[in-house]
């Protein structure tokens, strides 16, 4: 497991590198890790937390899809926030691992969760950052750009 530097807030922390299916990221050291066969989470506290989780589409996903795909999971989206009574404070395009992906940040209560959805070949790649609502997350920010696709 390689350790490297995460600035964020004025300091430095260090970080673990977590190795998924497919995957690879950076989640800040001393955070508790949780495995499954389709994906890992890093968790600090009730409310901080990063993961990537796995599924298998039923399509090969081609770049030709981007603008479908980011009008079903907007939907999908939409309809996460009003059950968790909160709403869409942010959508947007990002580069993750060299390519265009769809991210979306839900507030509710007290608590932002950004969810930002990559696509290859028939597996799509859900990066999900939890925190603080107003507070900037550097794990968010280390999540997406440390991750990459193996």
């Amino acid at each position: 497991m390689a350790v490297a530097a995460l600035t964020g807030c004025g300091g430095t922390a260090k970080v673990q590198r977590l190795t998924g299916p497919g995957f690879t990221f950076s989640a800040p050291s001393g955070w508790q890790v949780l495995r499954s066969s389709t994906s890992v989470t890093a968790q600090s506290g009730s409310t901080d937390l990063v993961a990537v989780h796995t599924y298998r589409l039923t399509k090969t996903y081609t770049p030709d899809l981007y603008g479908a795909s980011g009008r079903e999971l907007g939907g999908t989206v939409a309809k996460l926030a009003k059950q968790l009574k909160g709403t869409v404070a942010h959508a947007h395009t990002v580069t993750v691992a060299a390519t265009d992906a769809h991210s979306y940040r839900i507030d509710y209560g007290e608590t932002s969760e950004e969810l930002t959805f990559v696509f290859r070949d028939r597996t799509e790649f859900e990066l999900v950052c939890r925190f603080a609502k107003g507070t900037p997350s550097a794990a968010c920010t280390s999540l997406i750009t440390s991750f990459t696709l193996v």
